[in-house]
């Protein structure tokens, strides 16, 4: 492709991420067209269309790399904006200013924090944040495992009912088999089963959640 269709498709793309993406995009690059065509061309019209990486672990990377550069205005703002966007749970946004403070230092962390919490204050995010599902569901698996019904209820949104597939989850959670649990988006996280020596899973679960607890499950096992 062109860089001129490159741009084109990077627009496209940067406005279905932001509201109002390519008005913001002409006042952002007003005094410099140029650089808004290779910015835009090369981050939203070709790196956001590679296969490689999903559109949340681009974006993580891209938010980490924003922050460990020091920016402070308007490429944070827009990265914690586009993060959220490609489904980054608010508490990822917030870890990753933890682990950016390690690598980056802490100083640099402490100056996103309060353009973080800018973002989320305008996306309605209560401060601090709920869990991510990724923790809301290892901390049912650990209160599963130890076997804690009154800690297990408290992982559990006020109206879950799939009990069926909490014992599941249950039974599952005392095997040895390993387990890896991802968080797939703002509300939602996948565990999956399998046998130390078999990639093949023995259950996949589905999580789904609402304020940093357990709302539903469902528990998949393959078939034949």
């Amino acid at each position: 492709m062109s860089l001129d269709e490159l741009h084109q498709r990077g627009r496209k793309t940067f406005a279905h991420l932001v509201p109002d993406g390519e008005e913001r995009l002409d006042t952002i690059f007003r005094a410099a067209p140029a650089l808004g065509e290779l910015a835009v061309g090369t981050v939203y019209g070709h790196l956001h269309h590679r296969h490689v990486l999903d559109p949340r672990t681009r974006e993580a990377a891209a938010l980490a790399a924003t922050i460990a550069a020091g920016c402070t205005e308007t490429p944070l703002l827009l990265q914690v904006r586009i993060g959220l966007a490609a489904g980054l749970a608010p508490a990822e946004v917030v870890e990753l200013l933890v682990a950016s403070a390690a690598y980056a230092g802490v100083p640099r962390a402490m100056q996103a924090l309060g353009r973080v919490e800018e973002v989320l204050g305008e996306a309605g995010t209560p401060l601090p944040t709920f869990p991510a599902p990724r923790a809301a569901l290892l901390g049912l698996l650990d209160r599963l495992r130890a076997g804690d019904d009154d800690a297990i209820a408290e992982h559990l949104d006020p109206e879950f009912t799939r009990r069926a597939a909490l014992a599941e989850l249950r039974t599952l959670a005392s095997t040895p088999a390993s387990v890896q649990v991802l968080t797939t988006s703002p509300a939602t996280a996948l565990a999956v089963f399998a046998e130390n020596d078999d990639d093949r899973p023995l259950a996949v679960v589905h999580a789904m959640t609402h304020a940093g607890r357990i709302a539903d499950l469902a528990c998949l096992r393959p078939g034949g």
